[in-house]
């Protein structure tokens, strides 16, 4: 685990507009921040509505939970806790998954049949042949 992984706090919650600097000028007050990040959605750009600050000190992580945790930011009540380390999520399983594609079928109130990301020519086949059923 990196020095910078230790002193680290995830901000869940947040407002769509809380930006960067929203998150470092809220979390400076309780120590020496090396980093204030909003998560953002890789496509659109838009925030994910969670974040996390890096700390010098771990005093200064654990004041800034204490003081933060379901405190209001931006007009969003907020949670703070200790991140996990990077690489060791609660699933690490699921990183070796498959990821799999919900798809429902409405016209029959069927239950969700579920694709492999690796079968998605097999599901646009099962769309283009839906199609021309109906059409007939």
């Amino acid at each position: 685990m990196s020095d910078a992984d230790e002193f680290r706090c995830f901000i869940g919650g947040l407002a769509w507009s809380t930006s960067d600097r929203k998150l470092k000028d809220a979390f400076e007050k309780y120590g020496k921040l090396l980093e204030a990040k909003v998560v953002v959605d890789k496509f659109s750009r838009r925030s994910r509505g969670f974040g996390f600050v890096t700390f010098d000190d771990k005093e200064a992580m654990e004041e800034a939970i204490e003081a933060m945790n379901g405190s209001d930011l931006d007009g969003r009540t907020i949670t703070v806790d200790k991140a996990q380390p990077q690489g060791s999520s609660r699933d690490d399983d699921d990183r070796h998954r498959e990821r799999v594609i919900p798809i429902s079928f409405t016209y029959d109130d069927q239950p969700p049949i579920r694709f492999p990301e690796t079968q998605c020519s097999t599901l646009l086949q099962i769309i283009k042949d839906d199609l021309l059923m109906f059409q007939q």
